[in-house]
């Protein structure tokens, strides 16, 4: 059990860090108060990228695909 408890912290520190490095996250201290800030548009604006590279990534296999059998269909028929 507290293997499992020391790999989670482990790993929500590694998030936090990532996070913080790609500017999602940033941190600020004054006198009294210190914030943790989320730029929520920055985490859009990567998943909305990481969404359209996938369908990117889908739509050229489909293509390679496609015309890779293309010979192959064009022979099969009489």
């Amino acid at each position: 059990m507290k293997d499992i408890f020391v790999r989670l912290v482990l790993l929500a520190v590694i998030a936090v860090v990532v996070m913080a490095w790609l500017g999602w996250i940033s941190f600020s201290r004054t006198d009294d108060r210190a914030t943790i800030e989320i730029n929520t548009q920055k985490i859009e604006q990567a998943a909305d990228k990481a969404v359209q590279t996938g369908r990117d990534l889908a739509n050229e296999t489909s293509e390679t695909i496609h015309d890779a059998t293309a010979p192959e269909r064009d022979d099969a028929q009489p």
